[in-house]
């Protein structure tokens, strides 16, 4: 048997008690945290470079001299 709380389950996104409260649906949040995460991954893959960068010289000297 299933049984279903009748409430909806709510976040309070207030940074602090003193500011009013700013309430948000759960689920929602949750499925627009998901959806957001996956959209991020996205364009990091789209805009990866396509070879690693160099960090260091490619040799001890100076080339220009």
């Amino acid at each position: 048997m299933v049984i279903r709380n009748s409430e909806r389950s709510v976040l309070n996104l207030a940074r602090n008690k003193y500011e009013p409260p700013f309430f948000v649906n759960m689920e929602s949040f949750f499925e627009f945290s998901f959806w957001i995460s996956e959209e991020l991954l996205d364009l990091e893959a789209q805009f990866k470079p396509k070879h690693a960068v160099r960090l260091q010289p490619v040799s001890g000297t100076n080339r220009l001299n």
